[in-house]
């Protein structure tokens, strides 16, 4: 009964990818972005207690990083958002035709920068994306409540109600 189950969520985890990748407009800035100011200058790099490997850069933007030996199990697409009440960034997409706002998880060697007033990543191999540009990657989807996360020590203020996208390292796409 639990093989049936599982079997049903990777077929609707499949078909939200889908999707997304159907509807999502391309806007990403990929490696063709101009030069970018790091916003790591003045971060601070905060280790979470967690079995995850995850850290906070509390900048501005704030970002969490993961050291996870993690294959991407989906493609991922959404566009990415500034919270300036937080200083966070999160995903804004749609899965399964619901829309939903999830905060990211990058991989280990993501950096926080600033371009022109605009708050983002610069991606190690792939390039800068900034707010409002589309994100494409390899990934999983952890749920709001999920263990890794739930003792994770991640601001309060940067954790969205609809969870997190944990991005792959070296999966970025255009």
């Amino acid at each position: 009964m639990k093989k049936v189950a599982l079997m049903k969520s990777i077929k609707v985890l499949l078909f939200a990818s889908v999707s997304v990748l159907a509807i999502t407009a391309c806007g990403s800035s990929g490696g063709d972005a101009e030069p970018v100011k790091s916003a790591t200058e003045s971060t601070e790099r905060v280790s979470i207690p967690s079995d995850e490997k995850l850290s906070f850069v509390n900048s501005d933007p704030k970002i969490i990083v993961h050291d996870l030996a993690v294959s991407p199990g989906m493609t991922v697409s959404g566009r990415l958002a500034y919270r300036a009440d937080s200083k966070c960034l999160v995903v804004n997409g749609e899965r399964a035709e619901e829309a939903f706002t999830a905060t990211p998880i990058w991989p280990k060697g993501v950096e926080p920068v600033q371009d022109g007033g605009k708050r983002g990543v610069r991606v190690p191999g792939f390039g800068t994306v900034l707010e409002g540009d589309t994100v494409h990657a390899g990934g999983s989807y952890w749920k709001a409540d999920d263990e890794r996360a739930r003792a994770s020590g991640i601001d309060p203020a940067c954790r969205t109600e609809d969870g997190f996208i944990v991005f792959s390292a070296g999966s970025f796409t255009k």
